[in-house]
């Protein structure tokens, strides 16, 4: 669970009870206040940087037997949609939260940082490769043809004897299985790899000291609009 509390605001919310308004006037006042803050989440994904206004750090450089670097777009451009983070409200507290349980985990690596089990997420894309059966009969994958690719593999050509095999021949004419067992034959060692990586953090759910300022001038609105 990520939990933000903007500079300041503690104490202004604990007032915020005091003032004893019915439930739900509080409830539409910290939900205003958290849409207000998933905003503001937003419009940091959008400029790639933290609540204070620093850059996030950069992607590490594409590996190319994995990844041609084409479909790198911005970070965390999808998990911060409104689609998937809400703001919500109760009589207590607002709260920006993604529904889906996946996608709050990883926000909460990118927000904190964290060391990944590469091992783990291994298999879990493995998993997510075996097709449609779930056997692996489906495509090799566009990561699996690069992979090929870059381990020069050749398929027979009709009177030429064996060529350079393309992506797009090994996507229409090997499955999953067997790119799979193509790409240890060529490289037994690929299964050597590190299992572990630093995930550096890159915050995107805070509050600036102007955005801090804005709240409590929001908050002093909502308490006049529902305070009559």
């Amino acid at each position: 669970m990520l939990v933000i509390t903007p500079a300041g605001m503690a104490s202004v919310l604990r007032q915020l009870q005091a003032l004893s308004l019915p439930p739900g006037k509080l409830k539409q006042i910290h939900r205003a206040l958290a849409r207000k803050v998933a905003s503001n989440t937003r419009k940091h994904a959008r400029q790639q940087r933290t609540p204070d206004g620093g850059g996030w750090k950069p992607r590490a450089a594409p590996n190319p037997l994995y990844d041609d670097g084409k479909n790198r777009g911005r970070m965390m451009r999808r998990i911060t949609r409104a689609a998937h983070m809400d703001a919500v409200g109760n009589a207590g507290e607002g709260k920006v939260y993604w529904a889906n349980g996946w996608l709050g985990s990883v926000a909460k690596r990118q927000q904190e940082g964290a060391r990944i089990n590469l091992a783990s997420e291994r298999s879990r894309k493995g998993r997510k490769r075996a097709g449609a059966d779930g056997w692996g009969n489906d495509r090799a994958t566009r990561v699996q043809a690069m992979r090929l690719v870059s381990l020069g593999f050749q398929r027979r050509a009709r009177g030429k004897g064996r060529q350079q095999a393309s992506a797009a021949w090994i996507r229409k004419n090997l499955t999953i299985n067997q790119a799979g067992l193509i790409i240890r034959i060529l490289q037994p060692d690929a299964g050597k790899r590190k299992n572990s990586s630093v995930l550096p953090a890159r915050p995107f759910l805070g509050v600036s000291p102007q955005e801090n300022a804005e709240l409590r001038q929001l908050l002093t609105e909502l308490i006049i609009r529902y305070g009559d």
